[in-house]
């Protein structure tokens, strides 16, 4: 379980999790496993190492974000609309 400031919140599942980070001009779809899910938090969390084992690769440069796997990129602006 991982505990917060005033709750304490107790993982339920371990699976595989289906990420897509899209834009207009295409998108990349990657698996990745052994994800904790957590119902009782407002956000679940996947590490960057554990994207980072499956071949992602993250990267900002000067306004943009790059999302680089299997010889895909996809290069985002650094605004409120990148979401993981």
């Amino acid at each position: 379980s991982l505990s917060g400031v005033f709750h304490q919140h107790k993982a339920t599942e371990i699976g595989t999790v289906r990420l897509r980070f899209a834009t207009d001009k295409g998108g990349i779809t990657v698996d990745i496993p052994n994800v904790v899910y957590i119902p009782s938090c407002r956000l679940n969390l996947i590490s960057e190492n554990l994207m980072r084992k499956v071949g992602v690769e993250i990267r900002g440069y000067k306004d943009k974000a790059i999302v680089s796997f299997k010889g895909r990129r996809i290069v985002f602006p650094m605004v409120d609309s990148f979401y993981l």
